[in-house]
């Protein structure tokens, strides 16, 4: 019989190294705004463009309507973003979460 305690831990080991390795790289790239053009292009702040990459919902297409004008949008996925892009850049808000940029 295999011995499934060893495989699961070294399985587990390794993909909490990589979320470690991924987190740190975020950090490292959140505090030196390495990618600020293109993250202001998208309207996204800091924090939602380098550390909270991972936003998946249920994988289905999903509408929204943005918070500040009504626009009706849709997102790849049921973690939708609060703003359209046009009221985001306007407003200075990140698009997903609404913090300022």
């Amino acid at each position: 019989m295999k011995d499934w305690k060893r495989d699961y831990t070294r399985n587990i080991t390794s993909i909490n190294n990589a979320r470690i390795n991924k987190l740190t790289s975020g950090v490292f790239k959140y505090h030196s705004d390495s990618d600020k053009i293109n993250r202001l292009d998208k309207g996204l702040c800091r924090y939602c463009y380098y550390i909270n990459t991972d936003r998946i919902g249920g994988s289905v297409v999903t509408q929204f309507d943005c918070r500040i004008c009504g626009k009706e949008e849709f997102y790849v996925n049921t973690d939708t973003d609060n703003f359209c892009l046009n009221c985001a850049i306007e407003h200075k808000l990140c698009k997903h979460c609404g913090a300022e940029i």
